[in-house]
């Protein structure tokens, strides 16, 4: 599956922008923002950046993916919520998941 759009970290957050754009083209984000392309290989500071909420909409929307969050639901945090997740997706034992076993 091709995705017409890529990301890439500017100004604090991730943007989406159309991914036909090579390297070091100037083109707009789905947010409006004029940027010159930069290499799809991230430095790892970077990696962690928020993604911009009218990007990730945009893309959302043209992907007919559903925003996040969902309305009712909410982010699994504790280690005990996330064996109820995982318990009955694996016959392995949650600990066996976890070293790849």
């Amino acid at each position: 599956m091709t995705r017409s759009y890529k990301w890439q970290p500017h100004d604090g957050a991730r943007h989406a922008l159309p991914s036909s754009l090579a390297e070091g083209d100037l083109g707009s984000t789905l947010c409006g923002t004029e940027v010159t392309t930069k290499s799809d290989k991230w430095p790892e500071s970077e990696r962690c950046w928020p993604m911009c909420g009218v990007c990730d909409l945009a893309w959302r929307e043209e992907e007919q993916i559903l925003p996040w969050p969902r309305e009712g639901m909410q982010p699994v945090t504790e280690s005990a919520q996330i064996k109820e997740v995982i318990a009955p997706l694996t016959s392995r034992s949650y600990e066996d998941a976890l070293r790849g076993a």
